[in-house]
């Protein structure tokens, strides 16, 4: 099994380095390949005795790859070239006999059937083969491109040499913020028609996007070629503004808030998931921070790291006591005297150091730790109620 295995990985490696290769070279290699085949048939033929042995049989392997690579029509121009050249082969090349015209003839006609078969059943296969990646490559419910096409496109667009100007590759990722309202009223078919009047609508960016897909139930990417890091936001911006403007789903009018982030090319190191990965971490910036667009700083995924770490720690805070809720008294301006009090909650962390609230209550609000932090905040105050309440 391991041995299989390592045949097998070897085998696509060598694929896909072939399907690197110019289209014309592939060509040639194809065609230089058939004629060689075609040429060692006809010397083996000759040098074990003639066509009245089992050997002209090879000359169907020629015929059956040319209808793996051209389908019925490689396949029976080869099978024709086939059984012409069996038709110069003599019967018995020791005695000198030749064949009879109705002996190559048959043989021609089964060269012939035998290509156009196998031909026909490798075109078939090939269209299953096309349209089972076509589906794979597409969202099943708007009938946009998913984010496998967008892998596949945006690996090939890095692949292009880098420009004089500095213009690369570029990635706006763009997101419904208000989806759940929409989904609760008008249902899945609602959303799924305002993604499609999205991505219709953001055609109108102009000849610099090559590219829109569907990620996501909310989220749309959007694949522009070449473009600058101003031109970028400026496209991005635009975007935004043609994307919030009054949709139509279902027959409702619908006025959507949406929210974006950006990524772009560096050097020829980037990569399809590195790139797509950026452009959605500053659009959670974007979103955090309650601005339309971001474009990606490596600070945000710095950021973006420490949070999740940050977050992880809650619980653990809470039950070693890190937690602490600090009072800021109300006065009533009538008089001057204090009406009670605002608390407010602190964290501090192993070191004494306070973290500040901004940091880990956006994430814990949204969580189920809202529970346990809201328990603690409750108990505090409480307690903090009893012991000057009597004063």
């Amino acid at each position: 099994m391991a041995g299989m295995s390592s045949v097998l990985h070897a085998w696509r490696a060598l694929e896909r380095r072939w399907q690197t290769w110019p289209q014309n070279v592939r060509h040639v290699c194809r065609v230089l390949t058939l004629g060689s085949l075609l040429a060692l048939g006809t010397a083996l033929v000759y040098v074990t005795g003639g066509t009245r042995y089992a050997y002209p049989y090879l000359m169907l392997i020629p015929v059956l790859l040319a209808g793996a690579w051209y389908t019925w029509r490689g396949s029976l121009l080869v099978a024709l070239m086939a059984g012409l050249l069996m038709a110069a082969m003599p019967l018995s090349v020791e005695t000198g006999e030749v064949q009879t015209p109705l002996n190559w003839m048959i043989r021609l006609g089964l060269y012939l059937v035998i290509g156009g078969f196998a031909g026909g059943l490798f075109e078939r296969l090939r269209q299953s083969y096309l349209s089972v990646e076509l589906a794979s490559r597409t969202d099943p419910r708007a009938g946009l491109p998913n984010e496998i096409a967008l892998e596949m496109d945006l690996s090939r667009w890095l692949k292009r040499p880098p420009r004089q100007d500095a213009r690369s590759v570029g990635v706006v990722m763009v997101r419904v913020e208000d989806i759940g309202e929409i989904m609760e009223a008008l249902g899945a078919d609602a959303c799924d028609e305002l993604m499609v009047a999205i991505s219709q609508r953001l055609t109108r960016l102009g000849p610099n996007l090559v590219g829109c897909y569907r990620v996501g139930g909310a989220e749309l990417v959007l694949l522009f070629w070449p473009v600058g890091l101003k031109e970028l936001e400026r496209l991005a911006c635009k975007a935004a503004d043609l994307g919030e403007d009054n949709l139509v789903a279902l027959g409702v009018p619908l006025r959507i808030q949406l929210v974006l982030g950006s990524s772009l090319q560096n050097g020829r190191g980037a990569s399809p998931g590195s790139l797509i990965r950026e452009a959605r971490i500053a659009m959670l910036a974007a979103s955090e921070k309650h601005r339309v667009h971001c474009h990606f700083q490596p600070s945000f995924a710095r950021r973006s790291v420490q949070n999740i770490q940050l977050i992880a720690r809650v619980r653990r805070g809470l039950a070693q006591g890190e937690f602490e809720l600090h009072y800021q008294p109300k006065l009533r301006l009538a008089d001057g005297r204090v009406s009670g009090f605002e608390g407010l909650i602190r964290w501090r962390d192993e070191h004494g150091n306070l973290i500040a609230p901004g940091m880990f209550m956006p994430k814990v609000e949204n969580t189920t730790l809202i529970a346990p932090v809201t328990r603690f905040v409750m108990s505090e105050a409480c307690k903090f109620a009893r012991r000057h309440g009597a004063r």
